[in-house]
């Protein structure tokens, strides 16, 4: 009987505390401890009699990863994470966990405790490690200096890059100049799913890749001459990636064959030549000055074709013949950029 009678006044007690002291928060519990956190030693930490809670202090010169393997007893228990502003990033009231938590550099306080109207019949008890990776982040963001906007944006020096994404962290963002017009190759490899790439110019040009998957990954965006931002972001999840920016011009075209051409006394001639894929259409130069004067020019607006006769030339005459690519871009398509010429061919009209 003895026992049973301790039972039932340990529920009477809870339900008067549940009655009476409903409104007691977070913020009125009392300060146990404080100390430095060790990473990676195991720490046993109990509470009784009414809200209290310990704090551990812990400072990343980079950033990376914290994991934490937790067992909690008692009903009570809250874990929290605060970054060095004092706001609560993480929280949990789970009894065992084990989790990953990306970080930038900063300051933090990990803190444990017993809480609510529970707190003053129930004792709680943690075991909990907690264990630090770097992220190996090319360049380290801290807390009060993330790359997150335009106008903070990291330069991209070329070449392979690693950031991170973490939980109080959810977009970097890279500026990098393009000197010409030409193609942007972006290779992108993130550790997780669910990231978006964006690509956009001074102009307001944008182009946009949303919930991408893990992995090796290669997008090409054709960007004319300007500033460049590359924006890593994800909503979701957090982890690291790593990318590469390369630029390649537009290609040229193989001039491969010119051929004399008469039809209803009109001469001139016919030229075969290679087709480029990445290409609006193509121009045609013709000179009979070796390029240096009289220079004419044909477009074909299909990148599909692969040849042209050009007539209406003069008999007895020697022309020089060479080809390029083209890209429209802008409003409008107003504007074009051009491949560099191909190899140069010859013909005497007769």
């Amino acid at each position: 009987m003895g026992d049973i009678s301790k039972k039932f006044l340990r529920i009477v007690v809870m339900v008067l505390a549940l009655v009476l002291v409903p409104t007691i928060k977070a913020d009125a519990a009392e300060k146990v401890s404080s100390e430095d956190l060790v990473f990676g030693k195991e720490y046993n930490v109990s509470f009784s009699g009414g809200e209290k809670y310990s704090d551990f202090y812990f400072s990343l010169n980079q950033s990376g990863r914290i994991a934490i393997s937790l067992i909690r007893s008692g009903i009570c228990g809250k874990t929290r994470l605060f970054d060095e502003a004092g706001d609560v990033i993480y929280e949990t009231s789970q009894y065992e966990l084990t989790d990953y938590i990306n970080l930038v550099a900063g300051n933090y306080i990990f803190s444990i405790g017993n809480y609510g109207p529970w707190s003053l019949v129930d004792d709680v008890e943690y075991t909990y490690v907690i264990n630090f990776t770097p992220s190996g982040e090319t360049i380290n963001e801290f807390q009060n200096a993330r790359n997150n906007m335009t106008a903070k944006a990291t330069p991209y020096p070329g070449g392979d890059f690693t950031g991170q994404l973490a939980l109080n962290d959810d977009k970097d963002i890279y500026s990098f100049v393009v000197n010409t017009d030409c193609f942007t190759i972006v290779d992108y490899d993130p550790s997780f799913s669910g990231t978006q790439l964006k690509l956009e110019n001074d102009n307001g040009d944008v182009w946009n890749l949303k919930d991408l998957p893990y992995g090796q990954q290669s997008y090409r965006y054709f960007t004319p001459a300007g500033t460049y931002y590359l924006t890593v972001s994800s909503t979701k999840k957090t982890g690291t990636y790593s990318f590469s920016a390369s630029q390649s011009l537009l290609q040229s075209v193989t001039l491969k064959s010119i051929k004399k051409y008469k039809s209803f006394g009109r001469r001139g001639f016919k030229v075969k030549f290679s087709t480029n894929s990445s290409a609006d259409g193509y121009q045609i130069c013709y000179s009979p000055k070796k390029f240096k004067s009289k220079n004419k020019y044909v477009s074909i607006d299909d990148k599909s074709i692969n040849s042209k006769i050009v007539d209406g030339l003069k008999k007895n005459k020697t022309y020089y013949v060479r080809i390029r690519s083209f890209r429209k871009y802008g409003e409008n398509n107003s504007r074009i950029c051009y491949s560099a010429w191909s190899n140069t061919k010859k013909i005497k009209i007769k």
